[in-house]
């Protein structure tokens, strides 16, 4: 094998071992990726869970604070004790449904105070009401003339951020109102959209994490900002919604459609049933953030995010339930959600460490994988010098053993040449020698055959 051969011999050997190198630390960088991700994921799923588990025993925990309920059941108000007790009963014609200031335990609503005039240009009065949840504090707020074509069986509907210090009020042509809690003066921000259903929205729900208004009918599902911008339509399709509530905090609409209750995203996707039995009313604590409703004539809750977990109250007054509000007992309530934020920050704290190791062990793999890869850079760079170091080593003693050899060859040539040269002069000169001999004994030849030719041609003279 020549000097050549062996260094594109041992040049493609290293070229190999580094591409093996490179293949190999990709390989464990890959590797090192790959557990880091699963093991942020997992961390991920662990707090989430842990975190939905506290969630739900806390919301639990704070609805054992129940205080006061309040039922709409045919046109009067009945409020109740923590046990359903009917403490208070209050006239409430043609309400549609009830909102709730939970912080001032008090409640607000829409009646029709003087019946409507179906002669053409005939007007019918809205009152806007107030209450205690403990009763006592019955008040009107505002007045409103609707005028009697566009009059609804469904009547006006409350809604009502005490955060914001806003209420709202769905008139039954579709004209929606808001007010500041502190000064009531309805002014119009906007009108709902026609839709298939007459009489405007039957419910209204509020999103105070997004600021946004939700309203709904028999067919059609809308949203409004707070001041009343970018009102839309956005699922014309969905089950019929009698009462409804939003979680903004969540990204959750649900709804009662007198069959069961519905959960959706904010934008209405997705819609899919969570309980089932025709309930009636539905009601979002937003402390606790359990779903309240009455069915089989009980009043009920559950979490909502954790299907089939869910407990019975108390029995309901008797009668069909048109709406429902509750809230809990400030002392009790204050103790309750003491406990639950500790448990709530506990499962944060311990989902944060559960990340931050993810992120420690994920640390010291990548680290791991690194330090792997150097330490196989430096094998295989070791390994690629001495397989270079031995080729050269070879290509040396190669051309070592090439050069006697050459200047052997070299000197056997020459030694060739003279001797062939002087092959070649000593035949030239005996050729010369056997050529001048040949001629010298053509000369004698031809003499001696004259000789005899001119003694021949002498006897015959003779004779």
């Amino acid at each position: 094998m020549t000097s050549d051969a062996l260094s594109n011999r041992y040049t493609g050997e290293a070229a190999r071992l580094r591409c093996h190198a490179r293949c190999a630390g990709q390989e464990l960088v890959a590797q090192a990726n790959q557990k880091r991700t699963d093991a942020l994921a997992e961390a991920q799923g662990k707090a989430h869970d842990r975190l939905d588990q506290a969630h739900q025993k806390a919301a639990l925990l704070l609805g054992q604070s129940l205080g006061n309920a309040c039922f709409l059941i045919g046109g009067k108000l009945i409020l109740t004790d923590a046990r359903g007790k009917a403490t208070i009963t209050l006239n409430a014609p043609s309400a549609a449904n009830l909102a709730v200031d939970a912080g001032a335990q008090r409640l607000y609503w829409a009646e029709t105070v003087e019946p409507p005039l179906r002669e053409e240009g005939g007007e019918s009065t809205v009152a806007l009401m107030t209450d205690l949840m403990a009763g006592g504090s019955r008040k009107q707020l505002a007045t409103i003339k609707v005028p009697s074509s566009a009059e609804s069986i469904y009547g006006a509907t409350v809604a009502v951020d005490p955060g914001a210090d806003l209420l709202f009020l769905a008139l039954p042509w579709g004209a929606v109102r808001h007010s500041s809690l502190a000064k009531i003066r309805l002014t119009k921000i906007f009108e709902v959209p026609p839709s298939l259903s007459e009489g405007g929205p039957w419910t209204l729900a509020l999103d105070p994490v997004h600021r946004k208004i939700y309203w709904a009918d028999s067919t059609t599902l809308g949203v409004a900002c707070y001041d009343g911008s970018g009102v839309q339509t956005l699922a014309p399709s969905l089950p019929g919604k009698i009462s409804m509530a939003v979680d903004g905090d969540s990204g959750f609409l649900y709804w009662n459609d007198g069959q069961a209750i519905w959960q959706a995203g904010l934008d209405g996707g997705s819609p899919r049933e969570l309980y089932t039995g025709k309930p009636a009313g539905l009601f979002r604590d937003p402390d606790s953030r359990l779903l309240y409703w009455c069915a089989n004539g009980k009043l009920t809750r559950a979490v909502a995010e954790a299907e089939g977990l869910k407990q019975t109250v108390f029995a309901a007054p008797k009668g069909t339930v048109r709406d429902l509000a509750v809230t809990g007992r400030s002392d009790v309530a204050a103790q309750r959600l003491h406990r639950v934020r500790a448990a709530w920050q506990k499962a944060q704290v311990d989902a944060a460490r559960t990340v931050d190791q993810a992120h420690q062990d994920a640390t010291q793999n990548r680290q791991q994988a690194r330090q792997d890869l150097a330490s196989a850079e430096q094998q295989y760079s070791q390994k690629i010098g001495k397989a270079q170091a031995d080729a050269a080593a070879r290509r040396q003693a190669a051309q070592d053993l090439l050069a006697p050899a050459r200047v052997t060859a070299g000197q056997t040539i020459q030694d060739a040449k003279t001797r062939a040269e002087t092959r070649r002069r000593q035949a030239s000169i005996d050729a010369e020698a056997i050529k001048e001999q040949a001629q010298v004994d053509a000369d004698a030849t031809l003499r001696s055959a004259q000789e005899k030719l001119a003694d021949a041609r002498l006897r015959q003279q003779r004779s």
